[in-house]
């Protein structure tokens, strides 16, 4: 992505959870983009998948 694409986007998003939290975020080589991934894998970003069972899903049974 171009530098002046990513600023605007930031500038225009700065107030936003995924910019505050540092889940979207900028590098400029794709060593400092495994570095930081592997920095925030344990990071919660609220976009998890959820258990069906802990959701309370049930299985429909047939009749």
């Amino acid at each position: 992505m171009p530098a002046e694409a990513w600023e605007a986007f930031e500038k225009n998003h700065k107030d936003a959870p995924f910019i505050r939290n540092g889940i979207v975020f900028a590098v400029t080589d794709e060593k400092s983009a495994a570095d930081a991934s592997l920095e925030r894998s344990r990071q919660k970003t609220g976009l998890e998948q959820v258990s069906a069972k802990d959701a309370g899903v049930e299985e429909e049974k047939e009749e």
